[in-house]
Order: structure tokens, then C-alpha cells, then sequence
């Protein structure tokens, strides 16, 4: 009678011929000898969650039972803990014989010095019962839990990667989703629309709830203005030439997808310019090569290329402060003054060969404009009064002695203000415990105050005058005690220092928190257009604005916040 077969067969196909007894997993096709039993093939499907069936013993032990899954199970020695440690296994006495299905390390009675066997064990998993199957079942199905949360992460992915609401009506999702997930049948369009404007009412209370506690908000506003025609234009050289690019490179060792490309100057693209000379600078020994095939190109000279790396250093810082000033989740209305007189200086000590006329005269063209556009950057109250209450600058960038009396006199100002409103609080509460002290304290049938009344007020008046006196006093000496501090690190967050002082300095720290915020720029605006762009093409030409609105809105959520509120039908 023939041994029976093992389970492993369910999760694996035999490979080639019966002579290479090899076999191929169904789950993620790999490849493994099978010539010394079904063991390795075991190991490998432990890590896709599938475990190795055993048979229960008297003593509750699980042992392997098929012969063909056995090949030479490692014996341990007794000193070795940390191995016995990693491979459980049980002691069997002597006398009593080995398992079905175990084999000892040796021949003989030289398997153990002590007569005992030891094999290797496995914990089976409990067997699901009926009702927990049904119930799984039913959990995939409309309204069920799983089916929920499946729901959920589909939209998530729908939004975030810019895929058309449509998406699951697809064959080729449909295949997808019945590979992965056989119990679930995906929703419709008219459901996942459904489902987003579920989800943006969820989530936009959440937000508001959030918003509805911020002090300030800085707000940055730009123009959208839409492409009315786009027209595409090949050219056959251009395509001939980009090929000559890849096979030149290609044959000077580098592969497929580590290949240089030119780079084209757009006007609406911040840096293009200087992206475009620079490729061209490092690429220029492989288009010098395949110039050569194409005689009618008119190559730049060595004068000219001298010239363009001259141009390239000079617009390098540009191209550095521009990234700089990006950035929309650190502070950037700070770095505003102190980066352009670094511009400024960066510019103006670069030397220049009098014999090249193209970078002298980008030089000073370039100074001029920094001039021309931000001689006047100090007297920019917003911005001078983020930098005055940076820690890592305050007044260091401040050339202009005016501009800098006119800031630090403003943010006094502000300090006084806040002082005296404090203070008129702090009078309204005095007087309020006092009025019902006394009234608590007045003896029964008398009325008014009582005959402590006045004295009460009067000390509440005076302890309140007493900590207001000469506020302007108080804002100045604030203000000059913070900018007497040491500069912060240049890489620390201003919002983070600004919490360790804000008990010391608590007036100017609400003044910090307000203007620290402020986006130099308006690219997150710009990046919000682009988004919108991306959904508005000829996948989501149906979407109306309210639903392009939540689509928008949902892309910008942050994953945290999307998983806390993901909806999970128990």
C-alpha cells in the first residue's frame, strides 16, 4: 500500500522532471529541492502563515506523523541551551521507542548519551468552528465588517493615488480582487461616490472641530489659470538624437534606467534655466560624441562652455534658495531677510574672469534686481517680525537701523497690549471671587457687599495695578531679554524652542506663534493647482466641482488621521 500523501502538495507543484525533485510555490513561486522529504518545502510555507499539521499524543504533545516529511532531525547536545532554546523539543524515555515518523541523529544506541531520543515538535493552530467560518463569511459581504473596511482602503487608495472613481467597475481591478480577496465583491462607482462623500463629511467635521481651536491660521492665496490648448509637437530628429543619448551611454557601461537625460527649460517651472545648464554641462562629453552623427547640429565651442559654466555658478545659489523657500512644513517667512543678504553677499564675492563678458554682465544684472526688488525687505512688517522672533536669527540680518527700531517698537507694542488685557482679566476675576467671598461671609438678612465689601475691592484694585504697572516697562525689558539669548542652532525647529521659553517670554511667544507661521510663498498653492490638474483629465472630466472639492480635500488628509477615523463595522 502506498504511503500517504503529504498535505504540503496543496501549496506546491512539482517542477521539472521526477530525477531534479524540485518543487514551485503557489504563493510566491519560488523554487526548492524536495529530494530529502517535504521539510524544507514546510519551512519555506511557514512564512506565507501555513503550518505543519500534527498528530496529538497522550501527553498532548503534537508530533509529525508522515514519514515523507522527516530528514534527519538535528539532535541537540545537552550543554547546548540556546540551541534547545530555538528548536523545541520533547525528551522521550528510554524504552518507550520513537514516534511514528521521528528518526534519532544516529545509528544505534549512540543517539543520546543518556538512551533518550529528542525530535522536533509543532504547535497546531486551533480549527476554526463552523460558526466562525460563516461568520468570516458573512463579514466580506455587503455591510459586513471586512467589506467595510476593504471599502475604506480601496477610496484610500482611489484619492491618494489620483485613480478615477470608476476604478473598481475595471475588469482588470476585478480580476485583482477576486485573486486576492475571493470572498469580496468590490463596489460600484455610484457606491465608492457614495462612500467619499461619507467620508468627507467624517473627516471635514473632524478637521473643523481641530481648526475651530487654532488662535491664527495663515492663509496663502494664489491664481489658477488652466491650459486652454496644449499642443504637443515630435520631432523625428529630436527622437533619433535622445536614442543616440541611450545607446552612447549604454555603451559605456551604464544600464537601463541610470541613463542621463537633457533636461528642457520650462517658464513656469522655478530653476528650469539653471536644471537645463547644468545637465548639459555634465552631459556634455557624451553629446559631444554623438554630435558627430549629426552634421548639421551646431555644437557649442569650448569658449561657450566656459562661458555656461560661469553662468551655471551664478545661478547656483538662486537654485539653493529657492528650495530653501519651498518648504511648506517648516518656517520660511524667517529666512526671508536673512537669505537674501546671503544671496546678496554669495553673488557679489564670486569672481568672475574679466575676459568673460556673458558672467559679468549676468553678475551685475543680477545684483541690480536683488537690489531693485528687495532693497525695502526690513521695512516688510510681517516678515521682519518672524525674523525678529526666530531664535537662531533676531536681529543679526537687520542692516537697516530704522527698519529694526520700527519692528522691535511694533512687537513692544503688541507685548503692552497683551499685558494690559491680561491684566484687565485678571481685575474682572479679582473682583468676581471678592464680590462672592463677601457674600458668602455676610451675615444672614444683611445686604449689598457688607461691611468688607469696600476693602475687598479695594485690595483687588490694588494687586491688580500692581502687577500692570508701567507695562511698557515690562514689554521692553521682554523684548531685550530674549534678543540678549544665544542663536538657537541654525537646524533647529524655531516652533520647538519658542515651547522650552515660552513660560520666560509668555507675550512674545503668542506674537512668535502667530508669525512664525507665515509661508514665504505660495507653492503649497501652486502644488494644490497641479493636484486639482491631475484629477481633471480625461479620467475624471464627469466630476463635479463639490465632488473634485472632496476628492482635493481627502488627498491632502494626512494617513494618520485617515486610519483613525476609517470606518470598522463590528
Amino acid at each position: 500500500m502506498a504511503p500517504p500523501k503529504s498535505d504540503i502538495w496543496k501549496y506546491w507543484n512539482k517542477h521539472g522532471d521526477k530525477k531534479e525533485k524540485k518543487a514551485q510555490c503557489k504563493t510566491c513561486f519560488k523554487i526548492y529541492a524536495s529530494s530529502n522529504g517535504t521539510t524544507n518545502l514546510w519551512k519555506h510555507s511557514a512564512s506565507h502563515g501555513i503550518l505543519r499539521p500534527g498528530k496529538a499524543t497522550a501527553d498532548g504533545t503534537n508530533y509529525d506523523t508522515n514519514e515523507e516529511e522527516t530528514d534527519n532531525p538535528q539532535v541537540l547536545p545537552d550543554g547546548d541551551e540556546q540551541a534547545r532554546a530555538r528548536t523545541p523539543t520533547t525528551p522521550v524515555p528510554a524504552g518507550t521507542g520513537a514516534p511514528a515518523g521521528t528518526s534519532s541523529g544516529g545509528r544505534g544506541s549512540g543517539g543520546s548519551a543518556q538512551g533518550q531520543k529528542r525530535t522536533r515538535t509543532t504547535v497546531s493552530t486551533p480549527q476554526a468552528t463552523l460558526e466562525d467560518t460563516i461568520k468570516r463569511s458573512r463579514s466580506f459581504q455587503e455591510g459586513g465588517s471586512r467589506s467595510a473596511r476593504l471599502e475604506d482602503a480601496l477610496l484610500f487608495m482611489v484619492v491618494k493615488d489620483n485613480l478615477a472613481l470608476s476604478t473598481p467597475e475595471k475588469e482588470g481591478f476585478r480580476y485583482f480582487a477576486k485573486e486576492a480577496v475571493p470572498l469580496w465583491t468590490p463596489i460600484s462607482r455610484k457606491t465608492l461616490t457614495s462612500r467619499m462623500e461619507d467620508k468627507y463629511e467624517s473627516l471635514h467635521r473632524v478637521v473643523s472641530d481641530a481648526m475651530a481651536e487654532v488662535e491664527t491660521i495663515s492663509l496663502t492665496a494664489d491664481c489658477w489659470t488652466d491650459m486652454h490648448s496644449n499642443n504637443i509637437t515630435f520631432s523625428h530628429t529630436s527622437n533619433l538624437f535622445s536614442d543616440a543619448l541611450k545607446r552612447v551611454q549604454r555603451e559605456q557601461g551604464r544600464t537601463e534606467g541610470t541613463f542621463l537625460r537633457l533636461t528642457q527649460e520650462v517658464p513656469t517651472r522655478w530653476n528650469s534655466g539653471y536644471l537645463m545648464i547644468d545637465k548639459f554641462i555634465e552631459m556634455f562629453g557624451i553629446i559631444a560624441l554623438v554630435s558627430m552623427e549629426f552634421p548639421d547640429l551646431n555644437m557649442v565651442t569650448n569658449l561657450e562652455l566656459q562661458s555656461l559654466r560661469v553662468v551655471r555658478d551664478l545661478l547656483r545659489p538662486f537654485h539653493l534658495v529657492t528650495a530653501e523657500m519651498s518648504a511648506e512644513k517648516v518656517t520660511t517667512a524667517s529666512k526671508v531677510i536673512p537669505l537674501l543678504h546671503i544671496l546678496t553677499n554669495k553673488v557679489s564675492d564670486m569672481v568672475v574672469p574679466p575676459t568673460e563678458t556673458v558672467g559679468n554682465a549676468l553678475k551685475t544684472f543680477l545684483l541690480s534686481e536683488l537690489h531693485r526688488r528687495f532693497k525695502d525687505v526690513e521695512h516688510n512688517m510681517p516678515l521682519a517680525i518672524a525674523t525678529l522672533l526666530d531664535p537662531r536669527f533676531m536681529k543679526m540680518y537687520f542692516k537697516q537701523p530704522i527698519a529694526l527700531a520700527r519692528t522691535m517698537s511694533k512687537v513692544e507694542d503688541f507685548v503692552k497690549a497683551e499685558i494690559r488685557r491680561e491684566a484687565t482679566e485678571a481685575e474682572v476675576e479679582a473682583q468676581t471671587a471678592a464680590a462672592t467671598q463677601t457674600l458668602e461671609a455676610a451675615p444672614a438678612g444683611c445686604h449689598g457687599q457688607g461691611l468688607w465689601g469696600d476693602h475687598d475691592t479695594f485690595i483687588a484694585t490694588r494687586h491688580t495695578a500692581a502687577t500692570s504697572d508701567d507695562p511698557a516697562g515690562k514689554a521692553r525689558i521682554q523684548l531685550r531679554s530674549f534678543l540678549d539669548r544665544a542663536p538657537a542652532p541654525r537646524s533647529s525647529n524655531p516652533l520647538t524652542v519658542w515651547e522650552g521659553i515660552k513660560q520666560v517670554y509668555p507675550q512674545l511667544y503668542k506674537l512668535a506663534r502667530r508669525y512664525l507661521s507665515i509661508l514665504a510663498t505660495s507653492v503649497p498653492c501652486e502644488r494644490q493647482f497641479s493636484h486639482c490638474g491631475a484629477i481633471m483629465d480625461d479620467q475624471g472630466s464627469r466630476l463635479t466641482p463639490t465632488h473634485l472639492s472632496h476628492r482635493v480635500f481627502l488627498g491632502a488628509v494626512d494617513t494618520n488621521l485617515w486610519r483613525k477615523n476609517s470606518y470598522s463595522k463590528s
